[in-house]
């Protein structure tokens, strides 16, 4: 196998490839402008928990260095 059989593969293809990287990068630079539609979500969100088998606490448990650590506690009903 010759040397210009090896190289003339990826003389040909680099500049292919890095045409079509170019152009795939322009086309994710368009972004669609959707209108400001309200939310789904309330701005007060509670979850109705009377149907959970476990009744849920969070407390911070104070650590030896200082720093309090945030805790889920979870107690079966």
């Amino acid at each position: 196998m010759k040397l210009t059989q090896v190289v003339r593969p990826l003389v040909l293809g680099a500049p292919m490839f890095g045409v079509l990287a170019f152009t795939s990068l322009l086309a994710a630079q368009n972004t669609r402008a959707y209108p400001n539609f309200p939310s789904d979500t309330p701005t007060k969100f509670e979850p109705a928990d009377s149907t959970w088998d476990y009744s849920r606490r969070e407390v911070m448990i104070p650590m030896r260095d200082g720093i309090r650590l945030h805790t889920v506690i979870l107690v079966p009903k």
